[in-house]
């Protein structure tokens, strides 16, 4: 368990948010199969939310493998979004495949695929509300990554603007190297 000596309290919140949004996911399934449609199950919901706990922490394992709790951002969440479905996909995959040939609770096939349909959904809706956080921390000055821009020549400077007009990115240059010496002390203008 060498991820829990890094782990930051934002990093705790994510797990835990994904945590829940699978196990709620797993009741609004149990809920549309008994209530919506009416059907009847030899289990009650405790069985069932059971089972979508242990789905729960097995996606948060499998996120956790794919590196989808580091802390960094892509542009409009593209890479994240990739990772979160392929994460959905394994863990879809093998959560029904333990329903299929284990069956611990003659699980229904429907109740369990729907579930797993509305995880996928609370899982973007949640990852997005994270996304606008973060990004929205980027844009008021916290949680940015101090850089070194090396070079204060044309391109140096273009870069430099580019970071300092993009605070979305989440990074906050203090100082720029350059192997003129000419350069040294002067202030740049962007």
């Amino acid at each position: 368990m060498h991820f829990l000596k890094n782990l930051s309290w934002i990093s705790l919140l994510q797990r835990l948010s994904d945590g829940m949004a699978v196990c709620v996911s797993f009741s609004i399934g149990y809920w549309y199969y008994v209530h919506y449609l009416g059907r009847t199950v030899p289990y009650g919901f405790a069985e069932y939310f059971l089972f979508g706990l242990l789905a729960a922490v097995f996606f948060i394992i499998v996120m956790q493998s794919a590196r989808l709790y580091e802390r960094e951002i892509s542009l409009l969440n593209l890479v994240e979004t990739r990772g979160l479905l392929w994460v959905w996909f394994i863990g879809s995959m093998v959560t029904f495949s333990v329903t299929f040939y284990i069956r611990p609770l003659d699980l229904s096939r429907l109740m369990v695929t729907s579930s797993l349909l509305v995880t996928f959904i609370l899982l973007l809706v949640e990852r997005a509300v994270f996304y606008k956080i973060h990004l929205s921390m980027h844009l008021r000055g916290f949680v940015r990554k101090r850089i070194i821009i090396y070079g204060a020549g044309a391109v140096g400077r273009q870069l430099l603007k580019r970071v300092m007009h993009s605070p979305a990115l989440g990074l906050m240059p203090v100082g720029v190297l350059d192997d003129n010496s000419e350069l040294r002390g002067n202030l740049l203008i962007i």
